[in-house]
């Protein structure tokens, strides 16, 4: 049963080679995680915006908030996982437990998507075996996360990226699967119907994946199955991404913003482009991934000699053709796409194709010329990579463990002084946009992001954990307790003594806090005493008393 399951012959032992790069991946995200260490210090944005919409969805709430991506399949694997984890932890109500130990629920859900991302390089890898025969094919295409640190990285963390290698390996095992049917056409209406229930689940986890639109209408045969497809692909996008259902206005307002309007997140002026940003970007995602262009040149090279060359060409020689061409416009709309909203993470999709658009070029070159080294090409294209694996890529993902290492070191070191010398009293909290030394801040984030109407709810139970804090936002000049905006008279009692933490401090920064206190506390002076200053970090923390 199991070797049936596996694909393979009863005692076919190199089952256990589609073992070895998953177990590698496992390794490397664990070592990563581990670098980063808390969440908090640094990755507030989304790490605690997902998990609260997770927490919200775990409540069995299903009209979350933040649904700009709008990432709903992820939340519902940190609702998921927060139920699983809550079984073990019956001490108190689950909103509690994941308020007050954000970092294991986090942690627990970015296993779980590691697991499912090797499990899925592994089936990915023993399924082409199967279908192919070729050893060296089958690990050449479980190489996609190794070609480029964005490939890893993200794994590393709770953000909607570390979700599309399962994804692609989806996406790989259905072309897979096409490519060897030799009853593909007479099948077209499932493969359509399978293909608009992946792309609406791939573009649900995050709108990136939208430039795979074009794969699916390149490779679909027959105007009946494309339509199929396309409706398909609607109905099963707002299945997959049901809380836009409740804020479709808003949804509907973001993505406008963002095509409409230049600048990241639509945040520009009117205009689909800024020509000047818009070359610089494209310029800087060319430099920064040149085996992904290199793999599109050599697809297209392929793609052209055998669309010339191949004189009577069948059904398969179309097949092939129709999929070089959709895998070409595929990743030069995922350029353009992430140079208009400028960020190198939003190519994630297209460098896991990165292996892929190789190996269709071989098996193109391989039909025109009727190569009998198909495997020996194959054979030396992954030793070429294992080498660059092992002499390059190692040796970078060593150096980015290194430097992730030191500044995880250097915050720790600031978090544990607060620990040291916080007091048990209400702190006033004005924090840098992406995390600093107080988990409070990360907490607070995370319920203006996603609160919404619950935030209320959720804020009664953090003020139970940690009660008088409050935030400045430096950003918006404003104080804040919980998600509403107060004054700094509604909190401010002159007999008390608080904490000021700031981050990214500065002298300026300190006087900008006194004078917002100073100018609404009915003439009472506050003054704020250092208790300590850490440059590296740029921290410090203040005694605040009224005079």
């Amino acid at each position: 049963m199991i070797s049936q399951f596996l694909f393979l012959k009863k005692y076919d032992y190199r089952k256990l080679l589609f073992l070895i790069l998953p177990i590698i991946l496992l390794i490397l995200e664990f070592c990563y995680g581990k670098a980063i260490g808390y969440f908090f210090l640094k990755c507030v944005d989304p790490e605690y915006a997902y998990l609260f919409n997770g927490l919200i969805l775990a409540d069995l709430h299903p009209d979350v908030s933040y649904v700009d991506h709008p990432g709903t399949p992820f939340q519902c694997i940190i609702a998921i996982v927060i139920w699983i984890v809550k079984l073990f932890r019956p001490s108190a109500d689950m909103i509690s437990d994941v308020l007050k130990n954000p970092e294991i629920y986090i942690r627990a859900t970015i296993y779980v998507i590691n697991f499912l991302g090797a499990s899925m390089l592994a089936i990915l890898g023993l399924f082409t075996f199967r279908k192919t025969g070729n050893i060296y094919l089958a690990l050449l295409v479980q190489l996609i996360p190794f070609v480029h640190n964005l490939g890893i990285e993200p794994l590393a963390r709770l953000i909607p990226e570390s979700l599309m290698l399962p994804l692609i390996c989806l996406w790989m095992i259905v072309f897979i699967r096409m490519a060897a049917d030799q009853d593909r056409n007479l099948k077209m209406n499932k493969y359509s119907l399978t293909l608009g229930i992946l792309f609406g689940l791939s573009v649900a986890t995050k709108l990136t994946f939208l430039p795979f639109v074009v794969f699916p209408l390149f490779i679909v045969t027959g105007w009946k199955n494309k339509l199929r497809f396309s409706l398909i692909s609607v109905m099963a996008f707002f299945v997959f991404a049901f809380p836009i259902l409740y804020k479709y206005n808003s949804f509907y307002t973001w993505v406008s913003n963002l095509i409409f309007h230049t600048g990241k997140y639509g945040s520009g002026d009117p205009g689909i482009i800024n020509r000047q940003e818009f070359l610089m970007h494209f310029k800087l995602l060319i430099v920064d991934m040149p085996f992904l262009v290199i793999s599109v040149l050599i697809l297209t090279l392929a793609g052209a000699i055998h669309l010339f060359k191949t004189v009577r060409k069948n059904a398969t020689d179309m097949f092939y053709s129709n999929a070089s061409i959709g895998l070409v416009l595929l990743v030069i709309l995922q350029f353009v796409i992430s140079a208009k909203q400028f960020s190198f993470h939003y190519m994630v999709p297209s460098i896991l194709l990165t292996i892929p658009l190789i190996i269709l070029s071989f098996i193109m070159l391989r039909r025109v010329f009727a190569s009998r080294n198909f495997r020996g090409g194959i054979f030396l294209t992954f030793s070429g990579i294992t080498i660059y694996f092992i002499s390059v890529f190692i040796p970078d993902v060593r150096i980015r463990l290194k430097e992730m290492n030191d500044q995880k070191m250097i915050r720790m070191e600031s978090f544990m002084q607060l620990k040291q010398f916080e007091s048990a009293g209400p702190m006033i909290l004005s924090a840098s946009y992406y995390g600093c030394s107080s988990e409070k801040y990360a907490l607070i984030f995370g319920l203006q992001m996603c609160g919404g109407k619950y935030a209320p709810r959720l804020y009664e139970k953090m003020k139970i954990i940690y009660p008088q804090t409050y935030m400045y936002f430096p950003w918006g000049k404003a104080f804040y307790a919980g998600n509403i905006q107060v004054q700094p008279s509604e909190f401010l009692n002159s007999g008390d003594i608080y904490d000021l933490f700031i981050a990214d401090y500065t002298k300026e920064r300190l006087e900008e806090i006194l004078n917002q206190l100073n100018s609404s506390s009915q003439n009472i002076h506050w003054s704020a005493r250092e208790i300590y200053t850490i440059p590296a970090t740029n921290e410090a923390l203040f005694e605040l008393r009224s005079m």
